[in-house]
């Protein structure tokens, strides 16, 4: 029997007791005072057994309970922002409550959730971190935006990027964001390249930064040894130490995973777009906020802004907005590099032409395994044009704008050291099925062929009209 039973039972023995024998033998009988038996007597006559329980003693009245004025704005700003917590909504939507009071209030309306429960602990690494210098340590990952529910629609109908590639200070929380249509090397290098350029311009000493990512494609962790082109080796060239994550240790990158989470519930959980520079000048307002309004409670409930400022910089380091990646590449010089790592051509920065159609060529052999610059060469205009052909282990492709005539290319062997200037012993590739010989073909008619972009993956270059200012272009580096 439970003690609450107990004292019930009790209760209920002694009033009917008494009101058989009275009220001072069931005194004696229960070894209580007289005014106790006459209570619960009085109660048993009130109401019956049901009216022996213990009753509540609350106050009736609390002069300070929260007013329900104030308990209404703690509701709509949470409706409004779901992801925030008592503490946010105190310190950046203005709830006057104390924190117990909010969460009471957030609790009572239903609109708490239940703790996910943690199989595994962390390990607390605040103080470890907050040792590092400002930009000592750099976390860069990428985060597909096409899996968000409220963002998918949205992707579909304006065309909106599909990429997020991050990077976040470990020591001041900074956040830095930029996006893309593709994941790529490309675009990665670009998005690290201009954070580090902004660092080293602003006098931040990079010598000893240590840049930090995944074992992703698009960082270099799928190759099987050591390259002189690639993410990792454009790091090097910037003076940062590029490091991978090790196997097994999902926490290692906690922070700008961390990151993702709080900018998919604050911000593309929330927010509608009306265009691709609508979102672009969304995300620079929410970056901004981020380092120089939100405060990081793991840091001391201190913004990034506030911490560079303790480091001795200048906080306007931070004001970097988010770059269309896609954008940046098409205005890129015919010096630069794109995909993997081929030249740009001439025509990468006018409009992309309808879809091309792929061509099928000889096949070349076990020599051709890679996407190589070759050669075409327009008969009796004496312009070398460089294009690229998909190469494989026994056929090779080629890509043209549609309605394109004929086709010259002279395929390069890997093993060359250079591109002979004569074409009588190399082999030939035409379009399949139209019994034209492509060292005959005439250059009549290519002036108004189309151009076609350069895809951001490294895909195949269409041969745009022959032009006088082109110079002959062979392999990289000859």
């Amino acid at each position: 029997m439970r003690a609450k039973d107990k004292k019930y039972f009790i209760r209920l023995e002694m009033a009917k007791f008494a009101r058989t024998h009275g009220v001072r033998p069931a005194m004696v009988r229960f070894a209580c005072a007289r005014n106790t038996v006459r209570l619960w007597v009085k109660r048993f006559k009130e109401g019956g057994p049901s009216n022996l329980h213990d009753r509540s003693r609350a106050p009736k009245s609390c002069p300070h309970k929260t007013s329900p004025q104030e308990e209404r704005k703690v509701l709509e700003a949470r409706r409004q922002i779901p992801p925030f917590g008592p503490r946010r909504l105190r310190d950046l939507c203005g709830c006057k409550p104390s924190l117990g009071a909010i969460a009471r209030i957030l609790r009572e309306n239903g609109l708490t959730k239940k703790p996910r429960r943690k199989h595994q602990r962390k390990n607390d690494l605040r103080a470890i971190k907050a040792q590092y210098r400002a930009f000592e340590r750099l976390q860069a990952d990428t985060k597909p935006l096409y899996d968000i529910p409220a963002y998918w629609p949205q992707m579909q109908a304006l065309g909106l990027p599909r990429h997020q590639y991050t990077i976040r200070d470990v020591k001041s929380g900074a956040l830095f964001v930029d996006y893309a249509d593709e994941l790529s090397t490309t675009y990665a290098i670009m998005a690290t390249e201009k954070i580090l350029e902004r660092l080293g311009r602003a006098g931040v000493d990079l010598s000893r930064s240590v840049l930090s990512t995944d074992n992703g494609s698009e960082y270099g962790g799928g190759e099987r040894r050591e390259r002189q082109i690639g993410f990792h080796a454009r790091m090097g060239a910037a003076g940062v130490v590029h490091r991978f994550l090790p196997p097994a240790t999902p926490n290692a990158h906690g922070d700008v995973e961390s990151s993702h989470g709080a900018i998919q519930k604050e911000f593309f959980d929330l927010e509608p777009f009306r265009s691709r520079c609508d979102l672009f000048e969304k995300t620079a307002t929410y970056q901004a906020w981020w380092n120089f309004v939100r405060p990081n409670y793991s840091k001391g409930k201190k913004t990034p802004a506030q911490i560079l400022q303790e480091e001795g910089l200048d906080p306007i380091i931070l004001l970097a907005p988010p770059t269309d990646l896609d954008a940046m590449l098409r205005r890129q010089p015919d010096t630069q590099q794109v995909g993997q790592h081929l030249p740009v051509h001439p025509a990468s920065r006018r409009p992309v032409a309808p879809a091309p159609r792929r061509l099928a060529s000889r096949s070349c052999g076990s020599r051709f395994r890679d996407e190589l610059p070759i050669r075409a060469v327009w008969p009796g205009s004496g312009v070398d044009v460089g294009v690229t052909v998909r190469a494989g282990r026994r056929r090779s492709t080629v890509e043209t704008p549609p309605g394109s005539g004929s086709l010259a290319v002279l395929a390069v062997p890997k093993k060359r050291q250079s591109v002979p200037s004569s074409c009588q012993d190399l082999p030939s590739v035409g379009r399949e099925g139209d019994g034209l010989d492509p060292f005959r073909m005439a250059a009549e008619g290519l002036d108004s062929r189309p151009r076609l972009g350069v895809p951001e993956l490294g895909g195949a270059i269409g041969i745009p009209a022959p032009r006088q200012d082109l110079r002959p272009v062979g392999r990289e580096g000859d």
